[in-house]
């Protein structure tokens, strides 16, 4: 598979929320296992509102904070998943039984713990009581948000109001960790930079940069994976950047978490977790405004520029059997014109033209149409975004929908009309080896002397085709609609 191809994938996948294997880390320090109670520290606590968006709260029966209320919450356990041990903890302190919506918030506390909020809703049990108290809790309730009631701590209280946030305006998608084993606390980062196109004047969109590395074992190119020491996910970035561009003074902002990795399944061996952290690159204040990005030190790592896909296929032209041109309506992304200077075999330079200006020593004026096409598809599409697709074949040839459309015989009723297509036997579209502007092979309908009957398609004159008529009213209405208002890719014979 296109290594390019590769890394759009699994990033698509990371920002879906989706784990990747691990296979390797970057600037590794001294590299042990963690070990769940031991060296690290994972808390757990739910945000669960009933239908009067009153939140669940649970009463404390630890001696230190004995009757105070607080949140369901707790240390994860071994050979847990994180949900499984937020499940446990609201059954054991609340009573009831729940279902996470999304991870709601990521929280850490320097390398002594880190604790996961998640928004979750009620599916069963019953409120625990107060003839119910034990070590776990005194009894749960409903609380107003409003009607005094003492706190264990206020630092509940940006969680709540992020669960409020969450479900009146959701402002990322559902998150939940995935299911992927890992020995150490680590982060993926997707590490950008925002390089400006330099003109203020127009539209013209800013280039997103990543950074990836250069060493991994995979011929693939991959995001930079570095172990957390000293915090679990403000530190590693960082570091990273400390070692690939030292003499850079650059903000480092950490956007956010993407995604978790954890499974937990072998105490000592996938008690680690993985954090996929979005991190942005940004000038420093009163700094020298870069519009590349930092130049790298580092051999291990190289930027790589995300280009936006053409945005359709235009105009197909076709001049004999020897060539093809493929003509692609596209937008900048990024990059800076070619001056004369940069003069190769490809080009002396590029420049931007008004459409009514156009230079007198256009080499083809064949190029007017295409430009015409171009601004016409902006003002309006007539038919719909076209991309190549990536599937093999070793001639050049074509697939015929082949349609015929037969009139029921009222004029003021198109939408009666009846659609046919021409298929093999085996139900398969009819294929031919010719060149784009070539119809069908005339053979395949039966000649006719007298004159042909249009209310039904001709008759064929091979048995191996037969004609297939379109009743889902969807396709047939579609394929109607192509037809009659050309809303279709052209195709041009040179």
């Amino acid at each position: 598979m296109d290594s390019t191809k590769t890394l759009e994938e699994n990033l698509e996948k990371i920002l879906k929320g989706e784990g990747l294997e691990l296979r390797e880390f970057d600037s590794l320090p001294e590299l042990k296992p963690v070990t769940l109670r031991k060296n690290v520290c994972y808390i757990v606590s739910a945000v669960i509102f009933n239908s009067k968006e009153e939140v669940l709260m649970v009463q404390e029966a630890k001696r230190e904070c004995y009757g105070s209320w607080y949140l369901p919450a707790g240390r994860m356990e071994e050979r847990e998943s994180i949900l499984e041990a937020l499940q446990r903890e609201v059954k054991e302190e609340a009573g009831i039984d729940c279902q996470p919506v999304t991870l709601l918030l990521v929280e850490e506390h320097g390398p002594k713990w880190v604790r996961f909020t998640f928004l979750a809703e009620e599916t069963g049990g019953s409120l625990k009581t107060t003839a119910e108290a034990d070590a776990e809790s005194l009894q749960a309730q409903w609380w107003d948000r409003e009607s005094p009631l003492p706190l264990r701590a206020r630092d509940i209280l940006p969680l709540i109001d992020a669960g409020i946030k969450y479900l009146q305006n959701p402002w990322f998608p559902v998150l939940q960790p995935a299911d992927f084993p890992c020995h150490v606390i680590c982060q993926r980062l997707l590490l950008t930079f925002i390089s400006s196109s330099g003109n203020t004047d127009t539209s013209d969109e800013d280039c997103l940069w990543l950074l990836l590395r250069n060493n991994n074992a995979s011929s693939h190119p991959s995001l930079p994976i570095e172990v957390s020491v000293k915090t679990y996910i403000t530190w590693a970035a960082h570091r990273l950047i400390k070692e690939c561009m030292p003499s850079s003074s650059i903000n480092v902002v950490i956007c956010g978490v993407l995604g978790v990795q954890h499974n937990g399944r072998i105490p000592g061996k996938t008690d680690g977790i993985c954090f996929n952290t979005l991190v942005l690159l940004e000038n420093s204040e009163g700094g020298p405004e870069i519009n590349s990005p930092p130049p790298l030190e580092s051999d291990s790592y190289r930027w790589h520029e995300e280009v936006k896909e053409p945005i359709t296929l235009l105009q197909i032209q076709e001049k004999g059997p020897n060539w093809v041109r493929f003509t692609f309506l596209a937008e900048k992304t990024g990059g800076y014109l070619k001056i004369p200077d940069q003069e190769n075999a490809d080009s002396l330079r590029a420049r931007w033209y008004d459409r009514d200006c156009l230079p007198p020593n256009i080499r083809k004026r064949d190029i007017l149409t295409l430009i015409d096409a171009g601004i016409k598809y902006c003002q309006g599409p007539w038919f719909t975004v076209l991309q190549p697709v990536d599937l093999p074949c070793d001639v050049v040839c074509q697939r015929f929908l082949l349609a015929f459309t037969s009139s029921n015989g009222n004029s003021d009723n198109s939408d009666e009309d009846r659609v046919w297509l021409l298929l093999s036997n085996n139900f398969q579209l009819p294929q031919s080896k010719h060149k784009l502007s070539h119809p069908p092979q005339k053979n395949w309908l039966r000649k006719e002397e007298e004159e042909i009957d249009l209310s039904s398609p001709p008759k064929s004159e091979k048995d191996c085709f037969r004609w297939y008529e379109v009743t889902n009213q969807r396709l047939r209405t579609e394929i109607l609609r192509k037809i009659q208002e050309g809303s279709i890719l052209p195709v041009q014979s040179l």
